[in-house]
């Protein structure tokens, strides 16, 4: 997916993510957008994203055209998908979904493009958002480094975070290590409960 820039509004603040996934730079206009665009950086099945790629104009339902401009644009193994990116603390998600129903049909119909309206509440519950931001960091790391653990032959198939960090320290290695394997989903565990040292990984 090629990078295109948009003039984006300037009554809007703009929040910046170094993408790993993509190489580039992705600008947002909320809080909500950014932690969409984060997710996508540890979400295996997204080969790649972009931020407000297009403006679209549509036929509305009561005549005359109008402009929408998808918040992303999603590549996955499975296909290609359209979202707008909404906070869930606003109105009735239902209501929502109903105003943005006539889009979702004009796409699939005018362009073969999959849309769907998601809230930041239902895709980064609880302590997601804590433990994307805590974990990004270290999706920088070697990825020879990460690769050459072999996981299942020191751990076993379960561990807890905090015995895996008194092995790679017994064994000398970078402190970085167990957050670097389960920042690049080689240890998985449920985002939605806080990260310690007693979280239980499963090697992917």
């Amino acid at each position: 997916m090629s990078r295109r820039l948009l003039k984006h509004r300037v009554d809007k603040s703009t929040i910046y993510l170094n993408s790993f996934k993509n190489n580039f730079l992705c600008w947002t206009e909320s809080y909500c957008e950014w932690l969409f665009a984060l997710m996508q950086e540890f979400n295996d099945s997204v080969i790649a994203y972009n931020s407000q790629p297009f403006t679209l104009e549509y036929e509305k339902v009561d005549g005359g055209f109008a402009e929408y401009c998808v918040d992303f644009l999603v590549q996955r193994n499975n296909g290609l998908f359209a979202y707008e990116i909404k906070s869930g603390k606003y109105g009735s998600k239902e209501r929502i979904r109903a105003e943005y129903e006539h889009i979702k049909n004009y796409l699939l119909e005018h362009h073969n493009l999959r849309f769907e309206v998601v809230f930041d509440d239902d895709f980064c519950p609880a302590h997601t958002a804590e433990n994307l931001k805590f974990l990004y960091k270290y999706r920088w790391l070697s990825t020879d480094l990460i690769n050459n653990f072999n996981l299942s032959k020191h751990m076993g198939s379960e561990f807890y975070l905090g015995e895996l960090r008194e092995f790679v320290a017994k064994k000398h290695l970078p402190n970085v290590v167990p957050f670097g394997l389960v920042a690049h989903n080689k240890a998985v565990f449920d985002f939605s409960v806080k990260l310690t040292n007693e979280t239980l990984l499963k090697v992917a």
